[in-house]
């Protein structure tokens, strides 16, 4: 029992503390002035004042009860910037939606005002009409304003006579009029031609209408981010038909406005090309060629070695490595694969002997045909089976020195396997190596 009254004021004091942070971080951040809102031509505002509450001190921003028709209860603020003309302005704040509670008011107040130093009441002019009583909706007025100016707009909830509470409310605002009117900004992607091939590298190049204060160039591939850039021209390649390019910019520093345009790719011409795969023969063999394509023709590069170079199999024969390219046409488009040929000579063999006595003559075992193998693997043993060389891959980095863990072995015969590891070579070469010292 004394432990549940120990605890029961902590209780109290949590509950409190969790119902009054509730209510300061359901304030709007514009219920400050110096945080006022943008308002935007062409954009319909939805605000609020609902836990608003006003600044109590001489000239702070909720100061305004001697320069405008009302005073401050729960003021929430705006802003907005005349253009390079100035002019007329007029605001109207619609679909009123008020909290309903015994005692609350439901009217709302408006004014327009200018304040030569930003939030500083003591400085605020009203400018134009000004709402003391709005309820269903209203629309507030300024004519002639200075151009590229910044004025606020104050909108608080009435406390009328007989209410205990000032009203709350749901709003949305919209403002109108020569002095903050601007051209609606736009953005194009040029046109571009009725098909392409695959792989081609299509330019793409937009434009935009009085898009002032553009900021980069955001461009979406199938509504994927894949480039940002400070110019109008992107590059792309690999492409498929039905593509989706967009790009975007933001407008104006106040204000921002967005501009999007897109483009949906034409026909991209695909067709298979495919020479076969790279493959080794033994100098002097023949063999028949295996390209394909649904393409409408094909043709093999170089001519050379090849029995006829507009048949997709033509007989070769082995006379030394080679690359051929198989280049597929169809509607004018061009696609190519290309296939390797290693030959190598029936007589390639390692050298039987070397002498690594330092005279930097014939010191390592190099077997330079191995270099078109990189996956071989070589080793070389005594007349007792002990391993005294190994290693998998082949360059003249990797050619024995004659050692054995860094130490010099003995003069005399040893033996070596080599696998190739190709699939068209299965048997590992084989045979004796002689050191002399």
């Amino acid at each position: 029992m004394n432990k549940r009254t120990k605890i029961f004021p902590y209780v109290i004091i949590l509950i409190y503390l969790c119902f009054n942070v509730f209510f300061v971080f359901s304030q709007e951040s514009y219920n400050n002035c110096n945080q006022a809102i943008d308002l935007c031509p062409n954009q319909i505002l939805s605000a609020n004042n609902i836990n608003a509450n006003k600044t109590l001190c001489a000239d702070c921003e909720d100061d305004f009860s001697s320069k405008i028709c009302f005073s401050s209860n729960n003021s929430v603020w705006f802003r907005f910037y005349t253009n390079e003309f100035g002019g007329d302005v007029s605001i109207t704040c619609s679909d009123i939606s008020y909290l309903i509670k015994t005692g609350k008011s439901q009217n709302l107040q408006a004014a327009i005002l200018q304040a030569k130093v930003p939030c500083d009441a003591s400085t605020y002019k009203q400018i134009g009409s000004c709402e003391s009583n709005g309820n269903s909706g209203f629309t507030i007025t300024a004519t002639g304003l200075n151009p590229k100016e910044t004025f606020y707009l104050v909108i608080n909830g009435a406390l009328n006579t007989g209410d205990s509470y000032p009203a709350e409310a749901n709003f949305e605002l919209e403002i109108k009029g020569s002095g903050v009117n601007r051209p609606i900004p736009t953005i194009s992607i040029a046109d571009l031609d009725s098909k392409y091939c695959k792989n081609d590298v299509i330019n793409f190049r937009c434009s935009t209408t009085d898009c002032k204060d553009s900021s980069n160039y955001n461009w979406f591939l199938n509504n994927e981010l894949i480039a940002i850039s400070d110019t109008n021209f992107l590059s792309l390649s690999k492409l498929k038909t039905g593509d989706k390019l967009i790009v975007s910019n933001s407008c104006f520093s106040s204000c921002p406005f967005i501009v999007k345009d897109s483009v949906i790719l034409p026909q991209i011409i695909s067709f298979n090309v495919d020479a076969g795969k790279d493959t080794t023969v033994y100098e002097g063999a023949t063999f028949n060629l295996n390209g394909k394509t649904n393409g409408n023709f094909a043709r093999w590069a170089p001519f050379e070695f090849i029995s006829d170079s507009t048949s997709l199999t033509p007989l070769f024969t082995a006379k030394k490595t080679i690359n051929y390219a198989l280049t597929g046409i169809k509607e004018g488009c061009r696609i190519s694969d290309v296939i390797k040929i290693r030959v190598i000579k029936q007589e390639n063999t390692p050298p039987n002997s070397f002498s690594p006595n330092g005279d930097k003559i014939n010191d390592v075992w190099e077997i330079p045909f191995l270099d078109d193998f990189p996956n071989c693997h070589i080793q070389v043993y005594s007349r007792w089976g002990q391993t005294v060389f190994e290693t998998t891959g082949y360059s003249f980095l990797k050619s024995w020195d004659g050692t054995y863990n860094g130490n010099t072995i003995d003069p005399g015969t040893y033996f070596y396997v080599i696998e190739l590891r190709d699939k068209n070579i299965n048997e590992p070469i084989k045979g004796s190596l002689t050191i002399i010292r």
